[in-house]
């Protein structure tokens, strides 16, 4: 097995998953863009299957303004920053360290980890973080009051957003070292 793999194919990689990401930010904002006038769900009911059903009524604008509906808004917003801008940075980082610099080969595990890591992460935490703000939002729209109450039924999200963060932290900190090692290291085709 090889010890290194072309920067090229890494930043391939990385545009190949900014380009999902991209896909995958459109279909979830279709819902949204979609969502009726509807302030308020009736009757109250918080089980899973009620929640989803209520996906189309819940008018974007109320869940992004009203806690904890807001973290269905940052979750998107961190989704396209990280999962979409950061995926393609990370593609231009691994395409200029070959095409400018001329360091054409970079460690394939460091690299692997890297992609790996970071796509996990930012998939994990974002989709724990969107849950957070979906649950707590249509239950905040359906009338349960008090924020106890609602943080009591998106409790569940807190640690896999945590460590959705941890990998994704993870990933980018070997994206950096495998990087640095990348630029001052010799390029030996192994």
């Amino acid at each position: 097995m090889r010890v290194t793999i072309r920067t090229t194919r890494v930043a391939t990689w990385f545009v190949y998953a900014g380009l999902l990401n991209a896909l995958v930010a459109i279909v979830f904002a279709i819902p949204l863009v979609l969502a009726d006038d509807a302030s308020k769900i009736e009757p109250v009911d918080v089980s899973p299957s009620y929640l989803f059903q209520t996906w189309p009524k819940m008018p974007f604008a109320v869940a992004s303004a009203d806690f904890p509906g807001t973290w269905l808004f940052l979750s998107y917003v961190i989704f396209v920053l990280v999962g979409i801008v950061g995926f393609f940075g990370w593609a231009a980082v691994y395409y200029f360290q070959s095409a400018i610099l001329g360091k054409t080969y970079t460690n394939r595990a460091l690299s692997g980890l890297h992609f790996l890591l970071a796509l996990a992460g930012v998939y994990v935490a974002t989709i724990m973080f969107f849950s957070a703000g979906f649950f707590g939002g249509a239950a905040r729209l359906s009338g349960i009051q008090g924020v106890a109450v609602i943080n009591t039924l998106i409790s569940w999200t807190i640690i896999p957003t945590a460590i959705g963060m941890i990998l994704g932290i993870l990933g980018n900190l070997l994206g950096a070292i495998n990087n640095l090692v990348t630029f001052l290291g010799k390029q030996v085709a192994i």
